[in-house]
């Protein structure tokens, strides 16, 4: 036994199991969405076609599409503050203008706050 896990107490192994563990939930946390894999995977196409195919992998690994992020859901105060700044940063070496809009349309889904609306100043339309 190495002599730095006797001093511990463990095995040496164990730290490399929890580091693996954490990567992978991060990972799994990083695409928790139709937006997000679109912002994991868009920036990388080069060209339309592969934006095209990046588009339906997504859509095939989240059925629920872009209707089924919550509108502000990607902010934290750790976060892009708005979808436009996501933009700027994720799409800036994008080739393809399909992937362009689709990272653009991520962004604004997960960054951009949700409109809040006074529903007591609504008025019936004549």
């Amino acid at each position: 036994m190495p002599q730095c896990a006797k001093l511990v107490g463990r095995s040496p192994q164990k730290p490399v199991w929890i580091f693996f563990v954490l990567s992978v939930l991060a990972n799994q946390a990083i695409a928790a969405n139709y937006a997000t894999c679109l912002l994991d995977k868009a920036s990388h196409a080069t060209d339309d076609a592969a934006a095209q195919l990046v588009r339906l992998g997504c859509a095939k690994e989240y059925p629920g599409g872009m209707q089924a992020v919550p509108q502000g859901s990607g902010r934290t105060p750790s976060s892009y503050g708005t979808g436009f700044e996501c933009l700027v940063a994720k799409g800036k070496e994008t080739r393809s203008n399909l992937a362009t809009s689709l990272i653009s349309m991520s962004c604004s889904k997960l960054y951009d706050k949700p409109i809040q609306t006074d529903s007591s100043e609504a008025r019936p339309v004549r």
